[in-house]
């Protein structure tokens, strides 16, 4: 197993020791489990894990299934590509795009790129009644 690090890994540390302490425990077990975005919040639901220790979008239809904590950090999605790569949404047509699926990130991508293949359809349109 390897040794976990950064942002979250701290954070969930912290929360683990503060839950310890406010329990007044003399040890407290922490266990890493992994979880992929499909199954996250049913691994809490069930209790299979006790805490989700990640980024994740608060939505309405999510607040029906866990508890959320209050917000740790704001975040925003973001695209990588090579230096060469397409430069604009626009640009991406026809090419492969990686994303993680069941999160809110792909959500976002998909109105995203369906709302500028309707723009494009709607600029052919009115571009062929002034041919």
């Amino acid at each position: 197993m390897w040794d976990r690090a950064g942002y979250i890994v701290d954070l969930c540390r912290e929360v683990a020791a503060a839950a310890k302490e406010e329990l007044g425990l003399k040890d407290l077990k922490v266990e890493y489990v992994t979880v992929t975005a499909e199954d996250r919040f049913d691994a809490v639901k069930s209790g299979r894990v006790d805490l989700l220790c990640e980024a994740t979008s608060v939505t309405l239809a999510r607040r029906q299934l866990v508890d959320f904590s209050l917000m740790t950090f704001i975040d925003g999605a973001s695209v990588m590509v090579r230096s060469d790569g397409p430069q604009s949404f626009k640009a991406l047509a026809g090419h492969k795009i990686g994303v993680h699926a069941g999160t809110t990130t792909e959500d976002e991508l998909r109105r995203t790129t369906n709302e500028l293949i309707d723009t494009f359809a709607a600029s052919l349109a009115s571009s062929s009644k002034h041919s």
